[in-house]
């Protein structure tokens, strides 16, 4: 069971997000570059957890399964960090 200043971080990040439907996860490459890829993030609650959609037959999921770091972005600048 969550806090309550847990669940009010959750809160806060829903609402910075809710209404996107474009986002963009960049990840670190093993050379140290940064690498941009779109995703769609639809979703209609938030536990916690933010869900990127693509097509399943992307050849750059690989790419993103092996990094060590990963960002998200979306349209209106928000900028989130985590492991996926």
């Amino acid at each position: 069971m969550r806090s309550a200043e847990d669940r009010k971080k959750v809160d806060e990040i829903w609402n910075l997000v809710k209404h996107e439907h474009a986002a963009v996860l960049v990840s670190i490459r093993k050379d140290g570059s940064l690498d941009s890829i779109p995703m769609g993030c639809v979703q209609r609650d938030f536990d916690g957890t933010l869900w990127f959609l693509t097509f399943k037959d992307n050849p750059r999921l690989h790419e993103i399964e092996e990094r060590i770091r990963r960002r998200g972005t979306t349209s209106r600048d928000h900028s989130m960090a985590g492991k996926l």
